[in-house]
């Protein structure tokens, strides 16, 4: 048994557990839209799904990484969107799907605490951790990982940010064959984001075949109607 393997399997339990909350925060909006059993039905199958993701995905660092959590969130949806390409669903109404199920994950964190998170976010202590973190991506011990760098503030543009020079997401999903998908999770960002306070701005993305991410991140939540898939 290979290390990837080995760890997402002896943690199983976990994943599945975090995979069931998200497809729960989905549940309501799949029932009203195709009913209760077909609902319970794509949830079902998404799981069985996920389990079967969970032994081809890269090993990127396990707990010591803080994407691991990021990669197995996000294979909740690639499960998700396996099961609704069988249902004949269109890439664009998963999409959507996913993207409510974000909302939702918004709606029902309590305010203050993604104030906090957001606080942490943009403070030098965790931009000092991110900037350890991104010097430890850069010697690609594992090849199927992030690799990113901290980029120093530019006043009055932003107060910081991270260039994604690689993404296990686009890495993964390209290998499942779902690259059609992965626009739709680079999308999420600009829910979670503002969700914290945090006005997030970029101009290129490697899932819409961008050469990086550039993250920039400035403190306060972004003027009405500025966010773009972009």
């Amino acid at each position: 048994m290979s290390r990837n393997t080995s760890f997402y399997l002896r943690n199983k339990k976990t994943f599945l557990k975090s995979h069931r909350s998200i497809m729960d925060l989905g549940r309501g909006l799949m029932e009203s839209r195709y009913g209760v059993e077909k609902a319970e039905d794509v949830i079902r199958r998404s799981e069985v799904r996920y389990e079967a993701l969970l032994a081809e995905m890269p090993y990127i660092g396990g707990w010591g990484n803080p994407h691991t959590d990021t990669l197995t969130q996000v294979s909740s949806f690639l499960a998700l969107y396996f099961v609704m390409k069988e249902e004949g669903k269109s890439t664009e109404e998963v999409g959507e799907l996913v993207h409510r199920i974000a909302d939702r994950k918004v709606e029902t964190t309590p305010r203050f605490l993604r104030s906090l998170l957001g606080k942490l976010y943009m403070s030098k202590f965790w931009r000092r951790r991110t900037m350890k973190k991104a010097l430890a991506s850069q010697k690609k011990e594992h090849t199927g990982n992030f690799v990113y760098e901290v980029v120093e503030g530019k006043k009055d543009e932003y107060d910081w940010g991270i260039n994604y020079l690689e993404c296990a997401i686009v890495k993964f999903f390209h290998a499942q064959g779902a690259d059609e998908f992965t626009p739709f999770m680079c999308y999420v960002d600009y829910i979670l984001f503002p969700a914290m306070g945090i006005d997030l701005k970029r101009k290129g993305m490697i899932g819409q075949g961008c050469s990086h991410c550039d993250f920039r991140f400035r403190r306060g939540n972004p003027p009405i109607g500025s966010q773009s898939f972009g």
